[in-house]
C-alpha cells in the first residue's frame, strides 16, 4: 500500500491542471493576439506554471513514491514500465499524428512526424526511469540511497563527456532512439541522462523524510536548502547570461529546458521544493476541503488524465489552430480539462463494473 503525502498530492494536482493549460496554450500560441499587457502576463503565467515546474514536480514525486511505496519492487516496476511504454506510444500517436489529419500538407506531415510515434515524451522517460529503478530496488534497502547518489554523479559526468560529441545523425528513427538518452532534436523532450536527476533526488529526499523523526524540522531544513538553491542558481545564471529555462516564457529557452544544465536543474529543484512547502501549508487550511479533494482526485488519476487531455487536444487541433484570443485559449483549456475528467470518471465506472463482475464470477466458481 502506498502512503500518500497530502502536500505532494496537492502539488501533482496543481501540476496536471497547469500542464493541461500550457499544452493547449502551446497549440494556440502562434495565432494568439495580445491586445494588452495583462493578456501577455496571463499567457506568460500559464507558460511558467505549466511549462517550468510541472514536469520536475511529477518526476520528483515519482522518486518519492518509489521510496514510500511497498509495491515499488523490481517486478512491479518492470510491469509498470511496460504499461507506460505502451501509453507513451499512444500519447505520441494522438499528440503528433492525429493533428496531421487536420492539416493541408498531410503527406509531408506524416513523413516528418512518423518517428514521433516513439518520441521521448514524459511517459517514455517514466518507462525508462522505472527500468533503471528496477535495478536500484535490487540493492539492499540500506544501499539504495548510496546507489542513487553515485548514479547522479555518474550520469552528470556521462552527460558532460558525451553530449558534446553526440549529435543528430540525419536518420529520423535513429535520432529518436538516441533522443531517449540525449537531446538531439525536437522529439527529444525528456532525455534520460538529464531528467533522471529529478526522480533520483526525489527518492533520496523521500527516503530521508520517511526515516526522519522530526518531520517539521526536516521540512524547515528542506525549505532553507530550496531557497538557497533557488537564489544561488538564479543569480549565477543571471550574472553569466545563461538561459534560465525554468522561465519557459519564450521559445528560445525550450531547448535549454529539455537539456537542462546543472544550474537549471538546481533552480528547478528549488522551485519544486518551495512548491511542496507551499502545498504543505495549503494542506493545513481546513476551509478548502472540496478544493483539496479535487486536487487529490486529479493527482490520483494523473496518468489517465494526461492521456485523456492529449487525446482531446489532438482531436481539437483544427479548432485550436484557429484560436486568436488568450481568453478563448483559457476556455478551451478548461473545456478539455473537464472533458478529460469526465472521460476518466466514465472509465473508472466501467472498470469498477468489470472488477465487480469478475469478483462475483470468482465467488460463483468457488461456490461450485
Amino acid at each position: 500500500k502506498t502512503t500518500r503525502i497530502l502536500a505532494l498530492e496537492l502539488a501533482k494536482g496543481f501540476a496536471i491542471i497547469f500542464m493541461i493549460f500550457v499544452h493547449v496554450n502551446e497549440i494556440c500560441w502562434e495565432n494568439l493576439v495580445f491586445n494588452n499587457s495583462f493578456e501577455t502576463f496571463i499567457h506568460n503565467l500559464i507558460e511558467f506554471l505549466g511549462g517550468g515546474p510541472s514536469a520536475p514536480v511529477f518526476m520528483v514525486c515519482m522518486g518519492v513514491g518509489y521510496a514510500y511505496s511497498k509495491k515499488a519492487q523490481s517486478k512491479f516496476l518492470l510491469k509498470r514500465a511496460e504499461i507506460l511504454a505502451l501509453l507513451a506510444v499512444f500519447v505520441n500517436f494522438v499528440q503528433q499524428w492525429i493533428p496531421i489529419l487536420f492539416r493541408d500538407n498531410m503527406a509531408e506531415g506524416f513523413a516528418e512526424f512518423a518517428p514521433a510515434i516513439i518520441a521521448t515524451d514524459i511517459y517514455s522517460f517514466a518507462a525508462v526511469s522505472m527500468l533503471f529503478f528496477a535495478i536500484i530496488m535490487k540493492f539492499d534497502e540500506k544501499l539504495r540511497i548510496k546507489a542513487c547518489i553515485i548514479s547522479i554523479f555518474v550520469f552528470a559526468i556521462a552527460k558532460a563527456l558525451l553530449s558534446p560529441v553526440i549529435h543528430a545523425t540525419g536518420n529520423a528513427w535513429v535520432d529518436v532512439i538516441i533522443g531517449i538518452f540525449f537531446r538531439v532534436n525536437e522529439f527529444s523532450y525528456f532525455p534520460f541522462f538529464t531528467w533522471v536527476n529529478f526522480p533520483l533526488i526525489g527518492f533520496i529526499v523521500g527516503s530521508w523524510y520517511k526515516e526522519s523523526k522530526n518531520k517539521k524540522k526536516f521540512q524547515a531544513f528542506l525549505f532553507i536548502i530550496g531557497v538557497i538553491m533557488l537564489i544561488a542558481s538564479g543569480l549565477y545564471m543571471e550574472n553569466t547570461g545563461m538561459s534560465n529555462s525554468i522561465k519557459f516564457a519564450a521559445t528560445d529557452v525550450i531547448d535549454a529546458y529539455y537539456s537542462m544544465s546543472i544550474p537549471n536543474i538546481l533552480f528547478a529543484l528549488g522551485v519544486v521544493i518551495c512548491s511542496f512547502i507551499l502545498c504543505d501549508l495549503i494542506s493545513k487550511i481546513n476551509c478548502i476541503g472540496r478544493i483539496k479533494q479535487f486536487l487529490c482526485y486529479m493527482s490520483k488519476h494523473i496518468m489517465e488524465i494526461y492521456v485523456a487531455q492529449w487525446t482531446f487536444i489532438g482531436l481539437a487541433t483544427y479548432v485550436l489552430d484557429r484560436v486568436t484570443s488568450v481568453y478563448c485559449s483559457m476556455l478551451c483549456s478548461l473545456g478539455i480539462m473537464l472533458l478529460s475528467i469526465a472521460a476518466v470518471a466514465y472509465y473508472d465506472k466501467i472498470k469498477e463494473k468489470h472488477n465487480t463482475k469478475k469478483l462475483e464470477d470468482n465467488k460463483a466458481i468457488k461456490a461450485e
